[in-house]
């Protein structure tokens, strides 16, 4: 038909385009800065900052200068694709007089322009002796402890009692700016549920989901971050009181990220045997994977231990993420104890501009370049995610389905991924209510999603 020719058009064209247009990391130093509290009166809202390998910014946790012009050495091509910890560690190293192989690339060093930040050590009472890798895990542990202890802090009532902490995860390809609009809209949904600045508090997550403004290109390579982050997520929220309830809202790649902070979601780490081969080839994240990811995804102790919290809920809408995400997820302590997933057969970004799977399921592009079939796809949640979870006694799995009709779509084959647009979508009420109300509804879209 016309309309499926004009897909696979525009699918071809994107792709053609994608080469011309580069994709590079998403920096927050800059913005970290510029950012205020809320304004009297409305809930406490508090921002944590990843870089890809899942490392905390000193920033706001700590005062020290990280703004995008000192972070990145101008006019250094390679800058862009090192994590944090490699732009910031290369200066107090070399104040030790050592030059750690990341610093050094075609013969210039890394982190030319990054002012000095021992002021940051200092604030948390971190020792600078050792090699950098220590102190840079000391430093880590540190800002993961004192951001726990300001999420705590702002959940305590004066009477000891605690308000309901509300964790927001963006997706790929969001700068913050876009992020922080998205977050926005979510907050004034919650405060549905929620209502009054006593009731809750926020916790924005903000996180390298790569930048590219076609988006295509981020499809292959952000599948390696959001793992990476979600064990660095996991790092702070293992350390925030167990009395504390936990209400977590997710979209698109947002979802493996908390995924990967709650349980072991490594089944579904690499997308296949060819993405192995290519993750291994990366010589700047496969260290990360292979000495820290590898040995820890599983972990009931230390500083990546899975956080055993008895009241957390987890929402997620349309995660990009296939269903064997939830293999292990009873393998470790707690867990979300309710799950609500929004899927959408239509949604653009899911089904990566393809024909939607309600025409062509046998020949989803969900599958392409990182799988994102669970919430396209009833495979996913009906033969895996269901059987597994149905029968667990301390976790609820609730499902809603975005997938509008088409005369909803304005004639277009695709439904709008952008959060926004499923905030106006006539099941965001049941999803927001699923994941927030004290009572449970039955699960009564499972048996269409699953016929």
């Amino acid at each position: 038909s016309p309309s499926r020719w004009c897909a696979a058009l525009a699918l071809v064209v994107a792709v053609s385009l994608s080469g011309c247009s580069g994709t590079g990391n998403q920096t927050f130093g800059s913005y970290i800065e510029a950012m205020s509290p809320p304004p009297a009166g409305e809930a406490p809202v508090l921002r944590l900052y990843f870089d890809r390998d899942g490392d905390l910014y000193p920033g706001p946790l700590v005062d020290v200068d990280l703004s995008d012009d000192a972070m990145d050495a101008a006019g250094h091509p390679a800058l862009w694709n090192v994590g944090l910890r490699y732009k910031l560690e290369c200066h107090f190293a070399r104040e030790r007089g050592e030059v750690p192989e990341p610093c050094e690339e075609g013969g210039r060093p890394f982190g030319d322009g990054v002012r000095p930040w021992a002021s940051a050590l200092a604030a948390l009472g971190v020792p600078p002796n050792g090699s950098t890798r220590d102190v840079w895990w000391r430093l880590q542990d540190a800002l993961a402890a004192r951001a726990a202890g300001a999420i705590h802090e702002a959940a305590r009532r004066p009477d000891g009692s605690a308000r309901t902490v509300v964790l927001l995860v963006h997706g790929f390809n969001n700068e913050a700016g876009a992020a922080e609009a998205s977050y926005a809209a979510v907050r004034a949904e919650v405060e549905r549920w929620l209502p009054g600045p006593d009731a809750k508090v926020f916790v924005q997550v903000y996180w390298d989901g790569l930048e590219n403004k076609l988006g295509i290109p981020i499809w292959k390579e952000a599948q390696f971050n959001f793992p990476l982050v979600g064990l660095g997520l996991r790092r702070v929220v293992t350390l925030v009181g167990s009395d504390v309830p936990l209400r977590v809202v997710t979209h698109s790649s947002g979802g493996p990220l908390a995924a990967n902070a709650f349980w072991d979601a490594s089944a579904a780490i690499t997308g296949g045997p060819r993405d192995q081969v290519r993750l291994q080839r990366d010589a700047s994240r496969w260290p990360r994977y292979r000495d820290v990811y590898a040995p820890h995804r599983a972990d009931t102790t230390g500083r990546w231990a899975i956080p055993d919290h008895g009241d957390v809920r987890l929402g997620m809408i349309v995660p990009a993420m296939p269903g064997d995400t939830f293999d292990y997820f009873d393998a470790g302590p707690g867990g979300p104890t309710r799950i609500v997933i929004g899927v959408n057969r239509n949604d653009m970004a899911i089904i990566k501009l393809g024909v939607p799977t309600s025409l062509t399921p046998w020949r989803a592009t969900c599958r392409q370049s990182g799988s994102a079939c669970l919430s396209a796809l009833p495979a996913g949640y009906c033969g895996r995610v269901r059987p597994r979870l149905r029968d667990d006694p301390d976790t609820a799995l609730r499902l809603v389905d975005f997938t509008e009709p088409r005369s909803h779509r304005w004639g277009l084959l695709w439904d709008d991924h952008a959060v926004g647009a499923y905030l106006d979508r006539r099941d965001a009420g049941r999803f927001f209510r699923l994941l927030f109300a004290d009572g449970l509804e039955d699960p009564v879209e499972e048996s269409d999603w699953c016929r």
